[in-house]
Protein backbone atom coordinates (compact mmCIF):
# COMPACT_ATOMS: atom_id res chain seq x y z
CA UNK A 1 0.00 0.00 0.00
CA UNK A 2 2.84 2.18 0.80
CA UNK A 3 4.56 1.51 -2.51
CA UNK A 4 1.48 2.46 -4.52
CA UNK A 5 1.12 5.70 -2.69
CA UNK A 6 4.75 6.51 -3.25
CA UNK A 7 4.45 5.74 -6.91
CA UNK A 8 1.44 7.98 -7.26
CA UNK A 9 3.30 10.74 -5.50
CA UNK A 10 6.23 10.33 -7.84
CA UNK A 11 3.99 10.29 -10.90
CA UNK A 12 2.12 13.34 -9.68
CA UNK A 13 5.41 15.15 -9.15
CA UNK A 14 6.58 14.12 -12.59
CA UNK A 15 3.36 15.33 -14.11
CA UNK A 16 3.67 18.63 -12.34
CA UNK A 17 7.31 18.93 -13.30
CA UNK A 18 6.62 18.09 -16.90
CA UNK A 19 3.75 20.53 -16.87
CA UNK A 20 6.14 23.25 -15.84
CA UNK A 21 8.54 22.29 -18.56
CA UNK A 22 5.74 22.26 -21.10
CA UNK A 23 4.59 25.73 -19.94
CA UNK A 24 8.12 27.17 -20.33
CA UNK A 25 8.62 25.64 -23.72
CA UNK A 26 5.35 26.85 -25.14
CA UNK A 27 5.82 30.43 -23.99
CA UNK A 28 9.54 30.77 -24.60
CA UNK A 29 9.06 32.16 -28.08
CA UNK A 30 6.35 34.55 -26.87
CA UNK A 31 8.53 35.76 -24.01
CA UNK A 32 11.44 36.33 -26.38
CA UNK A 33 9.18 38.39 -28.63
CA UNK A 34 7.98 40.42 -25.67
CA UNK A 35 11.59 40.97 -24.51
CA UNK A 36 12.64 42.11 -27.98
CA UNK A 37 9.66 44.45 -28.11
CA UNK A 38 10.53 45.85 -24.66
CA UNK A 39 14.18 46.35 -25.66
CA UNK A 40 13.07 48.16 -28.80
CA UNK A 41 10.81 50.45 -26.77
CA UNK A 42 13.64 51.21 -24.32
CA UNK A 43 15.99 51.96 -27.21
CA UNK A 44 13.47 54.30 -28.83
CA UNK A 45 12.88 56.04 -25.50
CA UNK A 46 16.62 56.60 -25.01
CA UNK A 47 16.95 57.96 -28.55
CA UNK A 48 14.04 60.34 -27.98
CA UNK A 49 15.52 61.53 -24.66
CA UNK A 50 18.91 62.20 -26.27
CA UNK A 51 17.29 64.03 -29.17
CA UNK A 52 15.23 66.13 -26.75
CA UNK A 53 18.28 67.01 -24.69
CA UNK A 54 20.22 68.08 -27.78
CA UNK A 55 17.28 70.19 -28.93
CA UNK A 56 17.17 71.97 -25.55
CA UNK A 57 20.93 72.56 -25.57
CA UNK A 58 20.94 74.03 -29.07
CA UNK A 59 17.83 76.08 -28.28
CA UNK A 60 19.62 77.89 -25.42
CA UNK A 61 20.58 81.47 -26.30
CA UNK A 62 24.24 81.87 -27.10
CA UNK A 63 26.25 84.04 -24.75
CA UNK A 64 27.30 87.08 -26.71
CA UNK A 65 29.57 89.85 -25.63
CA UNK A 66 27.88 92.59 -23.66
CA UNK A 67 27.03 95.51 -25.88
CA UNK A 68 28.69 98.74 -24.92
CA UNK A 69 26.63 101.89 -24.74
CA UNK A 70 26.65 103.61 -28.08
CA UNK A 71 27.56 107.25 -28.23
CA UNK A 72 24.72 109.49 -29.32
CA UNK A 73 24.50 113.11 -30.30
CA UNK A 74 23.88 115.58 -27.50
CA UNK A 75 23.15 119.23 -28.23
CA UNK A 76 25.64 121.67 -26.75
CA UNK A 77 24.27 124.93 -25.38
CA UNK A 78 26.17 128.16 -24.78
CA UNK A 79 25.37 130.27 -21.72
CA UNK A 80 27.13 133.23 -20.18
CA UNK A 81 26.75 135.05 -16.94
CA UNK A 82 28.26 135.62 -13.51
CA UNK A 83 29.35 132.81 -11.16
CA UNK A 84 27.66 133.33 -7.80
CA UNK A 85 28.70 130.42 -5.53
CA UNK A 86 30.74 127.22 -5.47
CA UNK A 87 29.45 123.67 -5.00
CA UNK A 88 31.35 120.69 -3.60
CA UNK A 89 30.60 117.00 -3.22
CA UNK A 90 30.34 114.83 -0.11
CA UNK A 91 34.13 114.78 0.19
CA UNK A 92 34.22 118.60 0.07
CA UNK A 93 35.91 118.50 -3.33
CA UNK A 94 34.71 121.26 -5.69
CA UNK A 95 32.69 119.96 -8.62
CA UNK A 96 30.43 122.84 -9.68
CA UNK A 97 29.31 126.44 -9.40
CA UNK A 98 26.09 128.37 -9.88
CA UNK A 99 25.92 130.72 -12.85
CA UNK A 100 23.43 133.59 -13.02
CA UNK A 101 22.54 134.48 -16.60
CA UNK A 102 20.27 137.27 -17.78
CA UNK A 103 17.23 134.98 -17.59
CA UNK A 104 18.08 131.96 -15.47
CA UNK A 105 20.18 130.43 -12.70
CA UNK A 106 21.93 127.22 -13.67
CA UNK A 107 24.27 124.82 -11.92
CA UNK A 108 27.45 124.21 -13.92
CA UNK A 109 28.83 120.75 -13.13
CA UNK A 110 32.43 119.82 -13.87
CA UNK A 111 34.51 116.71 -13.08
CA UNK A 112 36.56 116.89 -9.91
CA UNK A 113 39.85 116.55 -11.83
CA UNK A 114 39.21 120.05 -13.29
CA UNK A 115 38.80 121.60 -9.86
CA UNK A 116 42.18 123.29 -9.47
CA UNK A 117 42.10 124.79 -12.98
CA UNK A 118 38.54 126.08 -12.74
CA UNK A 119 39.03 127.43 -9.23
CA UNK A 120 42.02 129.38 -10.51
CA UNK A 121 40.24 130.64 -13.65
CA UNK A 122 36.76 131.50 -12.38
CA UNK A 123 36.25 134.50 -10.13
CA UNK A 124 32.99 135.36 -8.48
CA UNK A 125 31.34 138.31 -10.22
CA UNK A 126 33.30 138.02 -13.50
CA UNK A 127 31.42 137.13 -16.71
CA UNK A 128 32.22 133.66 -18.11
CA UNK A 129 31.04 131.73 -21.16
CA UNK A 130 30.20 128.07 -20.66
CA UNK A 131 29.35 125.46 -23.30
CA UNK A 132 27.77 122.20 -22.20
CA UNK A 133 24.89 119.75 -22.21
CA UNK A 134 21.84 120.95 -20.29
CA UNK A 135 19.80 118.50 -18.21
CA UNK A 136 17.21 118.70 -15.44
CA UNK A 137 17.95 117.12 -12.07
CA UNK A 138 15.54 115.22 -9.83
CA UNK A 139 14.17 118.34 -8.16
CA UNK A 140 13.54 120.13 -11.45
CA UNK A 141 16.53 122.49 -11.50
CA UNK A 142 18.64 123.00 -14.60
CA UNK A 143 22.15 121.60 -14.67
CA UNK A 144 24.82 121.85 -17.33
CA UNK A 145 27.59 119.32 -17.84
CA UNK A 146 30.59 121.44 -18.77
CA UNK A 147 32.29 120.91 -22.12
CA UNK A 148 34.21 124.18 -22.46
CA UNK A 149 34.70 127.26 -20.30
CA UNK A 150 35.98 130.64 -21.48
CA UNK A 151 37.03 133.49 -19.22
CA UNK A 152 38.81 136.74 -19.96
CA UNK A 153 42.13 134.90 -19.61
CA UNK A 154 41.84 131.17 -20.35
CA UNK A 155 39.93 128.53 -22.30
CA UNK A 156 39.40 125.21 -20.52
CA UNK A 157 38.15 121.94 -22.02
CA UNK A 158 36.94 118.82 -20.22
CA UNK A 159 39.80 116.46 -21.04
CA UNK A 160 40.25 113.52 -18.72
CA UNK A 161 43.88 113.21 -17.60
CA UNK A 162 45.84 110.01 -17.96
CA UNK A 163 45.81 107.91 -14.81
CA UNK A 164 49.15 107.76 -13.05
CA UNK A 165 49.58 104.95 -10.58
CA UNK A 166 51.65 106.27 -7.72
CA UNK A 167 52.57 103.90 -4.93
CA UNK A 168 52.20 105.55 -1.57
CA UNK A 169 52.73 104.25 1.90
CA UNK A 170 49.24 104.34 3.38
CA UNK A 171 49.26 104.89 7.12
CA UNK A 172 46.55 103.32 9.23
CA UNK A 173 45.15 105.81 11.75
CA UNK A 174 43.73 104.79 15.11
CA UNK A 175 41.78 107.40 17.05
CA UNK A 176 38.77 108.23 19.21
CA UNK A 177 35.94 110.67 18.59
CA UNK A 178 32.44 111.81 19.35
CA UNK A 179 29.71 111.71 16.68
CA UNK A 180 28.26 115.16 16.11
CA UNK A 181 25.89 114.38 13.24
CA UNK A 182 25.25 111.89 10.44
CA UNK A 183 26.17 112.57 6.80
CA UNK A 184 23.58 111.41 4.26
CA UNK A 185 23.36 111.60 0.49
CA UNK A 186 20.53 113.09 -1.59
CA UNK A 187 18.46 109.90 -1.18
CA UNK A 188 18.83 109.91 2.62
CA UNK A 189 21.28 107.02 2.84
CA UNK A 190 24.10 107.23 5.36
CA UNK A 191 27.51 107.94 3.81
CA UNK A 192 29.48 108.85 6.91
CA UNK A 193 29.59 110.37 10.37
CA UNK A 194 30.75 113.86 11.32
CA UNK A 195 32.96 113.85 14.40
CA UNK A 196 33.47 116.84 16.71
CA UNK A 197 37.17 116.80 15.77
CA UNK A 198 36.24 118.15 12.28
CA UNK A 199 36.61 114.66 10.85
CA UNK A 200 34.30 112.71 8.55
CA UNK A 201 34.32 108.97 9.08
CA UNK A 202 33.47 107.59 5.64
CA UNK A 203 31.65 104.23 5.47
CA UNK A 204 30.09 102.25 2.59
CA UNK A 205 26.36 102.89 2.08
CA UNK A 206 25.38 99.32 3.02
CA UNK A 207 27.40 99.52 6.24
CA UNK A 208 26.02 102.96 7.04
CA UNK A 209 22.47 101.65 6.91
CA UNK A 210 23.40 98.80 9.27
CA UNK A 211 24.93 101.31 11.68
CA UNK A 212 21.80 103.48 11.64
CA UNK A 213 20.35 101.77 14.72
CA UNK A 214 23.72 101.21 16.42
CA UNK A 215 25.49 104.57 16.21
CA UNK A 216 23.75 107.74 17.36
CA UNK A 217 24.65 111.41 17.63
CA UNK A 218 26.69 112.05 20.77
CA UNK A 219 28.12 108.52 20.96
CA UNK A 220 31.80 108.13 21.79
CA UNK A 221 33.60 105.79 19.41
CA UNK A 222 37.01 104.41 18.52
CA UNK A 223 38.01 103.79 14.92
CA UNK A 224 40.80 102.79 12.56
CA UNK A 225 41.13 103.90 8.97
CA UNK A 226 43.17 105.68 6.32
CA UNK A 227 43.12 109.25 5.05
CA UNK A 228 41.34 109.85 1.75
CA UNK A 229 43.93 110.67 -0.91
CA UNK A 230 43.27 113.91 -2.81
CA UNK A 231 43.56 113.02 -6.50
CA UNK A 232 45.38 115.02 -9.16
CA UNK A 233 43.42 118.08 -10.23
CA UNK A 234 41.03 118.03 -7.28
CA UNK A 235 40.49 121.18 -5.25
CA UNK A 236 39.32 120.65 -1.70
CA UNK A 237 37.83 123.11 0.73
CA UNK A 238 39.82 121.35 3.49
CA UNK A 239 36.99 121.84 5.95
CA UNK A 240 37.18 118.27 7.19
CA UNK A 241 39.71 115.47 7.36
CA UNK A 242 38.13 112.47 5.66
CA UNK A 243 38.95 109.02 7.04
CA UNK A 244 38.05 105.87 5.12
CA UNK A 245 36.89 103.74 8.03
CA UNK A 246 38.18 100.17 8.46
CA UNK A 247 36.91 99.29 11.93
CA UNK A 248 34.69 101.06 14.41
CA UNK A 249 34.09 100.37 18.10
CA UNK A 250 30.75 101.36 19.65
CA UNK A 251 29.91 100.69 23.30
CA UNK A 252 32.89 98.36 23.62
CA UNK A 253 31.97 96.26 20.56
CA UNK A 254 34.17 96.40 17.50
CA UNK A 255 32.82 96.06 13.94
CA UNK A 256 34.65 95.50 10.64
CA UNK A 257 33.55 98.22 8.24
CA UNK A 258 35.76 97.60 5.21
CA UNK A 259 38.60 95.27 4.32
Amino acid sequence: MTSISTKNQIEDYQIKASAVEIFSTEHESSLNKQLRSLNLKILLTVILLIAGSLAIIYAQPKHTKAKTARAHLQPVTLVFGQPTSWVNNENFVYNGFFLQSATDRILIKFPSYMGTKIRAAVRIGVIVNVSGVVTTNLIGDKEMKLVKLITDKVVLYDVKPSVKKIKKNIEVIKNDGVVSTIQTDTSGKIRGFYLKSMTILRVPVTIGEQLRNILKEGDSISYTGTKRIVLDGEASSNLYEIIICKTITVNGKEYLVSK
